[in-house]
């Protein structure tokens, strides 16, 4: 078997003279170029000296666009570019989730959430939902108060959502209370919503929150361009309550929730794009443009998140 020698000095490496054994590694191979005994420079040698003789390109391969003539190199450059697309005037916490949750999207919810209200008005339901009697159109400084609080309800933990506005003076905080009434609050929470209810084309079961998720997913990839490396894995968000598409993972932290597929960036951990699984049904994400029909689900999970979020052929 011919053995490779390498230098510690110089990136050369010499095959021995000895070929007699039939059983060698490189038996078949067009070796013309690689005179045995010669020390040749890893750059004088080309990949194509190590195909063997019988291997030709086959018609397939020919009209998928493969072939050994003008070979690629194995690891092609990397030729995107790793930067932030937009202008910060700080970097405080409020300023990055506004480019996220921008003004627009935040006057989608608003909007929505009137209609919603409107049509229980109009309805005219009021035993069942008496505190509808008191509604009033909500607006947008409003509207950010609602999402400030609830987002500050994940730092102080209680029983229940009245609790976090009630006067009581041995759980008060006072800082909910200041923010907004009680009665307020629970009115826009009742009447939250992000979607028309009467917009549904076909069967989504993301219809409710599909805004949020395509909110999310056009600013991630806009507002910031990767470097090279990436991670595309499974994740998972904790959720225990009644839903459809709750996935069981035993290996995972969180063992029960919302099952999603993300691509990171290794350095920095950013989220770039994301896909959730919603059950044996194809993902939204997954329609990749010149994926063979018949490929696996893995495979147009995959390419299907890398081509919605451009990082193909970089």
């Amino acid at each position: 078997m011919a053995n490779v020698n390498w230098s510690d000095n110089e990136e050369v490496f010499q095959f021995p003279n000895d070929d007699s054994d039939n059983g060698s590694d490189f038996e078949g191979f067009n070796l013309a170029e690689i005179q045995l005994g010669n020390r040749k420079t890893l750059a004088q040698v080309h990949m194509v000296d190590f195909v063997p003789n019988n291997d030709r390109d086959s018609p397939i391969d020919l009209e998928e666009g493969w072939s050994r003539e003008d070979v690629a190199p194995v690891n092609s450059p990397f030729v995107g570019e790793m930067k932030l697309n937009v202008d910060m005037d700080d970097f405080e916490p409020l300023t990055f989730l506004k480019l996220f949750v921008n003004d627009d999207f935040i006057n989608l919810l608003v909007e929505q959430t009137n209609l919603y209200a409107q049509r229980r008005v109009e309805a005219g339901n009021v035993s069942q939902f008496r505190w509808i009697k008191q509604w009033r159109p909500v607006n947008m400084a409003e509207m950010k108060v609602f999402l400030s609080l609830t987002i500050c309800m994940g730092l102080v933990q209680k029983n229940d959502v009245s609790d976090y506005l009630a006067a009581d003076d041995v759980q008060d905080t006072p800082f909910f209370r200041e923010q907004m009434s009680r009665d307020q609050f629970l009115l826009i929470l009742s009447n939250f919503h992000l979607t028309d209810n009467g917009g549904q084309v076909g069967f989504d079961p993301l219809f409710k929150v599909r805004p949020v998720v395509n909110q999310l997913l056009t600013a991630f990839s806009e507002v910031y361009l990767p470097d090279r490396d990436l991670s595309f894995d499974e994740a998972t968000c904790a959720w225990r309550g009644r839903l459809k598409i709750l996935c069981l993972q035993p290996a995972k932290p969180a063992k029960f929730g919302i099952k999603l597929y993300q691509v990171c960036e290794v350095k920095s951990g950013y989220c770039i794009g994301f896909d959730i699984y919603t059950g044996s049904t194809p993902c939204t994400l997954s329609d990749a443009i010149g994926v063979n029909e018949d490929c696996t689900g893995t495979t147009r999970t995959v390419m299907g998140l890398l081509t919605r979020c451009g990082l193909l052929d970089k």
